[in-house]
């Protein structure tokens, strides 16, 4: 049986009932798994101090970065980290239908790819290089984390 996601979820009570840092999953795409995620998004164009995504928020579109950075804003705090080209924000939260624990701004004139969940889905069903190079990032995340909560 498949459990439904807890609709009640939210990222800022999980990280105040523990000290964890909030860190959020960006996907770093190759070449060709980049390329190929291109076919099923929107194209678009944002200028720089554009809001792209918000805190507590429920994405319905992940943003795949082309070109400029984007900065990523944990909620509670006043870091923010920069990203740039290949850069998948918003997966995870797109495909579970979670509130996002950060917000992304454009620090540059950008150029986005945004893609819904259901066209996701189908990308990830249907292109089986796609789904290896997320596999490929996001167990390059998943060491990332590790190594941060190895020294916690």
């Amino acid at each position: 049986m498949i459990e439904r996601p807890d609709r009640k979820f939210n990222p800022r009570h999980k990280v105040a009932d523990r000290a964890v840092p909030v860190r959020p999953l960006i996907f770093h795409l190759d070449e060709a798994s980049g390329s190929r995620l291109l076919s099923y998004g929107k194209p678009m164009l944002a200028a720089a101090g554009e809001r792209l995504m918000g805190a507590d928020e429920v994405p319905r579109r992940a943003l795949f970065l082309l070109k400029g950075r984007a900065s990523l804003r944990p909620l509670g705090t006043s870091a923010s980290d920069i990203f740039g080209r290949s850069e998948l924000i918003g997966f995870a939260e797109t495909i579970s239908r979670r509130p996002m624990c950060y917000s992304v701004v454009a620090e540059s004139d950008c150029r986005i790819e945004l893609i819904d969940r259901k066209k996701l889905l189908h990308a990830i069903g249907r292109d089986e290089h796609l789904r290896r190079g997320l596999i490929l990032a996001l167990s390059t995340e998943i060491q990332e984390i590790y190594r941060l909560f190895a020294f916690l």
